[in-house]
């Protein structure tokens, strides 16, 4: 289950992610003036935002209670939501012209999306709205902004870690553990302990 922490930053991140891709989107049905419907009414037509995400399971279902509810209290407005957990389908998705209105996206890919304009810039959005970058971890934020540009608002902070046994580095002559990925190479190496028949033990 989500922590209540998360759950609130979730909530928060989402309705912002919403908010800005509003911007520039209520444009006419075709074949309709811009406010009116089939009766004449001065009633506009929902906005409609699709929104990408990558949870699943239960995480999904959660969020999708979120969408709901946000339609609910919005009716002018339409969210309609995808679970997309494969990052590269959004990218597909952009190169090929038609891309989500509004997604979320793990890890590494923000940057480099963003240099290469697969991600709009939130800055002006973030300028619009009065929304305190200083609620962020620092670090958190930094890790989705590059050249002064902000592409992401982050949800969450995962640390990895690198456990290590000591007797067995200086088993095999290793003195530390690894500090690049090149050297973590060439220790698996002299640390996978094989059997006869080169099952690894």
């Amino acid at each position: 289950m989500m922590r209540k922490g998360s759950l609130w930053g979730l909530i928060f991140v989402f309705l912002l992610v919403i908010l800005s891709g509003c911007s520039g989107k209520d444009t006419p049905s075709p074949g309709k003036e811009s406010g009116e419907t089939k009766g004449g009414d001065s009633k506009k037509e929902p906005v409609e935002l699709s929104f990408w995400y990558g949870w699943t399971g239960p995480e999904g279902e959660a969020l999708e209670k979120l969408i709901k509810k946000w339609n609910d209290a919005n009716p002018d407005i339409k969210v309609k939501g995808l679970s997309q957990s494969d990052y590269q389908k959004q990218l597909t998705a952009i190169t090929g012209g038609n891309p989500p209105d509004v997604a979320s996206n793990f890890g590494q890919d923000v940057v480099p999306w963003g240099e290469r304009g697969a991600m709009m810039p939130l800055d002006d959005f973030i300028k619009k709205d009065n929304v305190d970058l200083g609620d962020f971890v620092p670090a958190a934020l930094s890790s989705s902004q590059s050249n002064g540009k902000t592409y992401a608002i982050p949800i969450a902070m995962h640390v990895s870690m690198l456990f290590y046994n000591k007797d067995l580095l200086e088993k095999a002559g290793l003195n530390g553990p690894p500090e690049t990925m090149g050297q973590l190479k060439e220790y698996i190496t002299k640390l996978s302990v094989k059997e006869n028949g080169g099952k690894l033990q």
